[in-house]
């Protein structure tokens, strides 16, 4: 169910489009299932996460880097400094915003 929410992410955010398998070379993918208690609540978040360390290729950056605590708090206290207001924030599907890379890949979802 998790998987199948994410794999609609990537649909959504027009992240790939579909073809058929002609024996490619392909990456693996692989479901991260995280559960955590919010009000005393059981919530499972599920990302599909792409094995790009499994291409060869130098020029690739092959992680993802995402916000870190740290990062986070300096830029709370950039925005309390400077008296800003905070509306909202969501990174949930922020990576998919990127479209810099214009390389073909090809991902299996098994």
């Amino acid at each position: 169910m998790q998987k199948r929410n994410e794999i609609n992410n990537w649909k959504e955010n027009k992240v790939f489009e579909e073809e058929e398998n002609h024996g490619q070379i392909t990456f693996s993918t692989r479901c991260v299932v995280t559960e955590k208690i919010v009000k005393d609540t059981p919530i499972i978040k599920s990302s599909l996460v792409a094995r790009g360390f499994e291409e060869h290729d130098n020029e690739i950056r092959t992680d993802s880097p995402t916000c870190s605590k740290e990062g986070l708090r300096m830029e709370m206290m950039l925005m309390n400094s400077n008296g800003w207001i905070w509306n909202s924030m969501d990174i949930k599907t922020a990576f998919f915003a990127r479209r810099s890379n214009t390389k073909s890949c090809l991902f299996e979802t098994t």
